[in-house]
């Protein structure tokens, strides 16, 4: 017994004398917390100056698995995007002896202490892997790297490493011939040229090459080169330059299981490019090329290690297979989205059972919804079918699909009703996106058992009901499009409880109030439910909404004020109801309104000041209103103003020269972005088009121009300027200052009371496409110089003053037709039908001799004629009179000079007849 004591106590010894020191050592925990203190952006709150803590377990740390647990990777990221630039000290690194890997990435290192360059870090001689990505260094530190020669790994992409004014020179890159991975992916900015940037043929070891975003050039020029990667295993050039046809010498690159060529422009048929040949490739992406893509894919027939094929955004080549064939292959992610020319689905898709994701939206294909995709593939995780035009309906497969996360369907013809078991089916759906399709009846009830649901979007189908007031909506849903259904009833308290971020209800058939606990939804950042029935006032409890960004209301019944609270939103759409009441509070500290659009309501008073304090405002609609006064000066603080509409009101006064000031400004900012999904953290190319899905929402706006009202939403929208001040009583001239407006594309001044000349600095407008001047009381030329405006589709004059020549029928003005100019009875010429000869002779042009009564062609006010007239007429005729009945003499003479007046008229019409009448008898 007491032998097997002892024996054991010295086990107990042993143990602790081999496992009794198993920390860090002591001079390498000190280190890490010197580099704690260096590198302030890393906030590791496991590295704690603490001898108890262990820093072998701390965030970033790996040890060895040996008796002296020395630190061999070390990992330090930086995490804030603001953070100040370091310089590196390489002693800082000189404890760590056994370090294998380096990581140092968004760190803001710039450069390095005297005689502390990384060529020091020479001394740690198992050092394998550096990572500097994403850091500040120029190309400065390649002469430090290349004294690592130890080095098999090299990371600098993300640096701008041309970022100085010297020719780039990556020669003394040589010395690192060990290499098997470097990555020099967006590194350069001003430089085009691969052969003075590297040095191909001295890194023959290259398993991995990272070149990709860079402004490379003449890919195919380098055929010798890259004949030398007979090592290389991944290839990633995409996001330069390159075009043409690729080298054929990539075909001799047999171990090559990755290539990534996307974004380039590439060209030629992939079925005979040396992509074929390689029969190891594991990973194809080719996506945003010229290539053209055959359909049937039988030229990578043998490559039976392929999983991953992205052919986006190419040219697909229809084609008649020759033979029946099977594919090698089993591939977990196809994705040929958006290519043109595509007609039908590949055959081989049949005898693919192992997709994990599958991309053919936007390609416009026809017939029956493939539902056999879903039966054959029993690990699909993504179905990406959005953007064709296929028929029929979408029909579950017959057992449970548990992997099944994202379906997007949307913007095809299918019919029918969702099936009642979709929950059972498919239980841990994420997405489902079905908008855009003749879908009917009622959503099921299962749809709201998904648990995992985040994104629901059925819009623009032919749903309708009620919508569910029982049922309990997914916490888990963010997002819930339901706009552009026959949906009818209020809106249901089932949403009071949710998490919602987004909801539409838009364009259906509600009614009734919108609801006091809606203010209640606090995770709300966009609502819109325009285009129902909803009346009542807009409940102050939305104000509550501190989240809220969106809030679109319009083309409904409500009625009373404009709420003044919403000082945190960026887009307010109110138009077409029927508030009144002035706009005197308003939402005067938010700085973040981007649009406010007002139109079509009963609001009255003068256009408030707190408008001219929104200085990111890019969109102001308040026509068909019945403001009054001035156009305010305080408008023209608005520089980032894009569209002003304040057209059907009563405004008076003359237009402020100041709103040449606004910046027409084109900015992203109409296109506005929702906050993601919690569970869209893909790691894959492929889930980046189903994560667009839920993207962004697309704003329209209504605007008029050429001569009717359009909706502007997307691009259009975010090019679109113009200023629209017509049917007011807007008087004076127009301001030559506008000429400055060089970007605008619509004035639309017509139905005013406006005088003066049109200005010659609207030859200045090069973007303008219309500019309508019609109905007012302007005189003077048309000036010649509007003839060097080639973007104007609509111009219009008609019904003012103006004389004279029209411009010549060239250019843009040979679309104009009379319609243009009628009203302007002293215009002449082409298309006009009034020769400007005789006109001139019939209404001659004289002399102004200072006589402000005329116009600058000499022809008289009409309106200062008239009033002249009638005030003259009244006072000659009543003196006449005045003076005949006082002097007898004179009224004497004058009945005896009217006597002799009538009598010689009446015997010259005697002569005149008797002379006409001869002349026929005889």
């Amino acid at each position: 017994m007491e032998i097997s004591t002892l024996l054991w106590f010295w086990v107990i010894v042993l143990v602790g004398l081999v496992y009794g020191n198993s920390t860090c050592l002591e001079e390498e925990r000190i280190a890490l917390l010197h580099i704690k203190a260096a590198f302030k952006n890393t906030h590791y709150s496991t590295w704690v100056d603490n001898k108890k803590s262990d820093c072998c377990k701390w965030e970033g740390v790996k040890c060895s698995n040996s008796t002296t647990m020395q630190v061999i990777e070390l990992s330090v990221h930086g995490t804030d995007p603001k953070q100040n630039t370091i310089y590196f000290n390489a002693s800082m690194f000189l404890p760590f002896q056994s370090l294998v890997v380096l990581n140092l990435p968004n760190n803001y290192l710039v450069g390095w202490f005297e005689n502390e360059g990384f060529d020091k870090l020479s001394e740690l001689r198992n050092l394998k892997v550096l990572d500097l990505s994403g850091n500040k260094f120029n190309l400065g530190v390649l002469s430090s790297l290349s004294q690592l020669t130890s080095l098999k790994s090299l990371i600098l992409s993300g640096n701008p490493l041309d970022s100085v004014p010297t020719k780039p020179s990556f020669d003394k890159l040589t010395n690192l011939s060990n290499l098997e991975v470097l990555d020099l992916g967006y590194t350069l900015r001003n430089h085009n040229d691969l052969q003075s940037i590297l040095n191909l043929n001295d890194f023959t070891r290259l398993k991995y090459l990272d070149i990709s975003g860079n402004h490379l050039h003449t890919f195919g020029s380098f055929d010798y080169d890259w004949c030398h990667f007979k090592n290389l295993q991944e290839l990633r050039v995409g996001s330069n330059n390159f075009d043409g046809m690729l080298p054929s010498c990539l075909a001799n690159l047999t171990f090559l299981q990755s290539v990534d060529i996307s974004n380039n422009r590439f060209t030629g048929n992939i079925a005979s490019s040396p992509l074929s040949k390689l029969t190891s490739l594991v990973s194809l992406n080719v996506l945003n090329n010229n290539l053209e893509v055959p359909v049937s894919f039988e030229a990578f027939a043998n490559h039976s290690s392929l999983i991953e094929v992205y052919t986006d955004g190419n040219i697909g080549v229809p084609e008649t297979e020759s033979r029946a064939w099977v594919p090698t292959f089993q591939l977990k992610i196809f994705s040929m989205s958006n290519c043109t020319h595509l007609q039908t689905l590949p055959r081989f898709l049949h005898y693919q059972n192992q997709l994990t994701f599958l991309d053919f939206s936007l390609n416009h294909l026809r017939g029956s919804f493939p539902n056999w995709l879903f039966q054959n593939n029993t690990q699909l995780t993504g179905l990406s079918l959005g953007g064709n035009a296929f028929i029929g309906s979408f029909n579950l497969p017959l057992h449970a699909h548990p992997s099944v996360k994202y379906i997007g369907i949307s913007e095809n013809r299918l019919s029918g009703q969702l099936q009642a078991n979709i929950s059972s089916v498919i239980p841990n759906l994420v997405l489902l996106k079905m908008s855009g399709n003749y879908l009917e009846g009622q959503i099921p009830a299962s749809v709201w058992q998904m648990k995992r649901l985040e994104a629901l979007d059925l819009a623009n189908n032919h749903f309708s009901g009620e919508l569910p007031t029982e049922v309990v909506i997914p916490q888990s849903m963010q997002y819930l499009h339901l706009n552009g259904n026959n949906f009818t009833g209020e809106i249901p308290k089932s949403l009071s409880s949710t998490n919602l971020a987004v909801l539409e209800l838009s364009n259906n058939s509600l009614s009734g109030m919108i609801p006091q606990w809606m203010g209640q939804m606090s995770g709300l950042v966009l609502l819109a439910m325009s285009h129902n029935h909803l009346r009542g006032p807009i409940p102050v409890e939305l104000c509550n909404l501190d989240r809220l960004r969106f809030l679109d209301l319009s083309e409904n019944q409500f009625s009373g004020l404009v709420p003044s609270c919403f000082s945190h939103l960026e887009h307010l759409f109110l138009n077409k109801n029927h508030l009144s009441g002035n706009l005197t509070h308003g939402s005067t500290n938010n700085s973040a309104l981007l649009t406010l659009d007002l139109s079509d309501n009963n609001i009255v008073g003068t256009i408030p000041q707190w408008i001219g304090n929104l200085p990111a405002l890019n969109i102001l609609l308040l026509k068909n209103n019945k403001f009054e006064g001035e156009i305010p000066n305080h408008l023209c603080h608005l520089q980032r103003l894009r569209m002003l509409d304040l057209s059907h009101n009563h405004l008076t006064e003359s237009i402020p020269s100041c709103l040449s000031n606004i910046s027409q400004e084109v900015t992203s900012q109409q296109m506005f972005r929702l906050p993601a999904l919690k569970s869209f953290a893909f790691q894959s190319v492929a889930f980046t088009s189903v994560y667009t899905m839920f993207d962004a929402v697309r704003m329209k706006v209504e605007f008029t121009t050429k001569s009717s009202s359009f909706n502007y939403e997307g691009g259009p929208l975010l090019y679109m300027s113009g200023i629209d001040l017509s049917s007011n009583h807007l008087s004076g001239e127009v301001p030559i200052e506008l000429g400055n407006l060089s970007e605008i594309q619509v004035l639309n001044f017509s139905h005013n009371n406006l005088i003066g000349s049109i200005p010659k600095t609207f030859s200045n407008l090069h973007e303008i496409g219309c500019i309508d001047l019609s109905y007012n009381k302007l005189s003077g030329r048309i000036p010649d110089e509007l003839l060097e405006l080639h973007s104007l589709a609509v111009f219009s004059v008609a019904h003012n003053n103006l004389s004279g020549a029209v411009p010549e029928l060239k250019g843009q003005f040979s679309t104009f037709d009379e319609s243009s100019y009628e009203g302007n009875p002293f215009l002449c010429g082409p298309p006009l039908h009034i020769n400007c000869t005789n006109a001139q002779l019939e209404h001659p042009i004289q002399s102004n001799d200072g006589n402000e009564e005329e116009g600058e062609d000499g022809f008289i006010d009409m309106e200062i004629f008239y009033i002249s007239f009638s005030v003259a007429f009244p006072v000659f005729f009543i003196g006449v009179i005045t003076t005949l009945c006082v002097n007898s003499s004179w009224r004497n003479q004058w009945f005896h000079f009217v006597e002799n007046l009538v009598f010689s008229c009446y015997y010259f019409l005697v002569d005149r007849v008797t002379d006409i009448c001869s002349k026929v008898t005889s």
